[in-house]
Formats: C-alpha cells, sequence, structure tokens
C-alpha cells in the first residue's frame, strides 16, 4: 500500500512538521488547484507561490528522508519537476467509471 498525504489547504502546510512526522506516509503532495484557492487565487494553479510551497514541502520531505510526488498535467510541468529532481509522478487522469 503507498500513502500520500495531499496537502492541500494552508493548514497543511502551518503544520508541515508535525505531518512529516506521522509514521506510515510514504509521500506528500501539494495540490496547486485547491492550494490555490486556499491562497486567496483559485484557478490559478501556476501561480508563483504554488511553486514556492511546492519547493518548500519537497525540500522538507527530503529532510525528512520521504518523497515529494509531483503531478502531471501537462508535458512541460512534467520536464520541469523532472529537473528539479522530482521522482515519483501522480498521474491525474480521469477515467471513465463503467
Amino acid at each position: 500500500m503507498l500513502v500520500v498525504a495531499f496537502l492541500e489547504h494552508t493548514e497543511a502546510i502551518d503544520n508541515l512538521d508535525d505531518i512529516l512526522a506521522v509514521d506510515g506516509i510514504h509521500g506528500y503532495y501539494v495540490g496547486p488547484q485547491d492550494m490555490s484557492v486556499s491562497l486567496g487565487f483559485g484557478g490559478q494553479p501556476d501561480h508563483p507561490r504554488i511553486a514556492e510551497l511546492t519547493a518548500q514541502v519537497k525540500e522538507a520531505a527530503e529532510a525528512a528522508g520521504k518523497r515529494y510526488f509531483g503531478d502531471v498535467v501537462v508535458a512541460d510541468r512534467a520536464s520541469n519537476f523532472f529537473l528539479k529532481g522530482i521522482e515519483v509522478f501522480l498521474d491525474e487522469h480521469k477515467a471513465a467509471l463503467g
């Protein structure tokens, strides 16, 4: 089983050290859409503040011996994450259930 903590609100960032200390979480992810809403600029997942928080969480996770999981929505984001050292990506493809 893979357990990933989705950090989608500013309260998660405020409590990042406590969240990183929870046993059993394998990776961490900043949800850019929801985080942009929490920060007051909804619909701007590529806002510079989201990039700052993503870098903060990635650095803190690595310092704690854990991984940051990047999301891939479009190819340019994938290459940027790769260049920043993110090793694991989440596929946000929404498959139809039927």
